[in-house]
């Protein structure tokens, strides 16, 4: 149950004020290149739209469905964690389908978690992970997410003994900063800790959107995964279907049952015709990621690029759908604010770009904003251009 008390995280709305502004630089004509929410931009192939539409037409597709999601979905998940992933799942006991990862999440901490209980998240943060966990109740303790793989488990490692968390939720590919790290990685920091009661998460959205043509390793992927792991899938960003709200809980049994029968007092599940188009998406025999992947590794190559020619301090991306970049005046303090709130307004007032500031992602990273590559090379460029006039002022 959610309290009222609970509710009191969402009474600073950093984002609704940007967006406020937004809507009157709109309003007054403004060519506003907009690079904060993820959302993707890009068309769903041809072949999901015709499944979604030849699904819509049937009349029986129109009722309530289950909550779980229908078998022909929860197999196409196994399915693609099977070739994809090199990961066994049982589609009968091991896949619930969510309404997207926000549904996986918040709904999973409910089941996995009593309040009180510590949960371990990389830094920075995602801050949808931030709000599911302070609404569930828990203690927040982090370990540092570093470029080098070996650091960041020394990190994981360390935190895990020292505070004995109830949950590591990773996020690996990464929002915000697109760091990958290795099968070994996971299978070193569950074989370390066996023995203890912890349970391992991994988000899990951007698992097919790695920038090496390979596919990026899953959680489920390590020996005995499911006897303390789960992962969350989502079709939202390799697919193009943000809308759509198609996701799953991968895993451990126990919690995915769980989770199932929270979901059946919560909702009736996904639109029908929404689960066959995406379990043929996901089992379909034709390629229908790889031209979207390439087009994001354009965007986020031409971008790091660009701002690195400024001046900024960014790292390629290996994954995902962002550049996360800090502006060569970051050291600049901000009276009585923060900095990358104040950056971000500029952007949007003065030049009409909006970006996310690095402060929701956690206090240290005032100094950083994120780019979403949700526009087209073209766009790209523009914005460098309107970043280096900012930066000539």
């Amino acid at each position: 149950m959610i309290l009222a008390s609970q509710t009191e995280i969402f009474d600073t709305d950093v984002m609704g004020e940007l967006n406020r502004l937004k809507i009157e630089r709109i309003k007054s004509g403004s060519a506003l290149l907009d690079l904060s929410m993820i959302n993707p931009d890009m068309t769903p192939h041809r072949f999901l739209m015709d499944k979604l539409s030849e699904a819509s037409i049937n009349p029986a597709h129109h009722r309530y469905s289950v909550s779980r999601g229908i078998r022909k979905l929860r197999q196409a998940f196994a399915d693609k964690y099977e070739q994809k992933f090199q990961a066994t799942v049982d589609p009968e006991t091991e896949i619930c389908v969510t309404m997207g990862m926000k549904d996986a999440l918040v709904n999973l901490l409910f089941c996995a978690t009593r309040p009180g209980d510590t949960v371990l998240l990389g830094k920075p943060t995602y801050p949808a992970h931030l709000s599911a966990c302070r609404l569930a109740g828990l203690n927040l303790d982090f370990f540092s997410i570093d470029s080098d793989p070996g650091t960041t488990l020394r990190n994981v490692q360390e935190k895990i003994q020292s505070s004995r968390p109830s949950v590591v939720l990773f996020n690996f590919p990464n929002n915000p900063t697109g760091i990958s790290v290795s099968r070994e990685f996971f299978q070193q920091v569950i074989a370390g800790f066996s023995a203890s009661e912890t349970l391992f998460v991994n988000d899990f959205v951007y698992g097919e959107m790695g920038f090496n043509g390979a596919p990026q390793p899953s959680l489920m992927s390590a020996p005995n995964a499911s006897a303390k792991c789960v992962e969350i899938y989502s079709l939202s960003k390799a697919y193009c279907v943000p809308g759509w709200r198609i996701g799953a809980l991968l895993g451990n049994p126990e919690l995915v049952s769980k989770l199932a029968r929270l979901k059946s007092h919560i909702d009736y599940g996904i639109f029908l015709p929404l689960q066959i188009a995406a379990a043929a998406a996901l089992t379909c025999s034709s390629d229908l990621i790889s031209g979207v992947v390439s087009e994001y590794h354009r965007r986020a190559r031409d971008l790091t690029s660009g701002l690195q020619r400024l001046g900024w301090r960014v790292n390629a991306p290996q994954a995902g759908a962002s550049v996360w970049a800090s502006p060569p005046e970051a050291a600049a303090s901000v009276d009585n604010g923060s900095f990358s709130l104040a950056l971000a307004r500029r952007l949007l007032l003065e030049h009409s770009v909006l970006v996310m500031p690095g402060c929701l992602f956690g206090s240290e990273f005032d100094s950083f904003v994120r780019f979403a590559l949700v526009a087209g090379c073209p766009q790209i460029h523009q914005v460098v251009q309107r970043l280096e006039i900012m930066g000539a002022k």
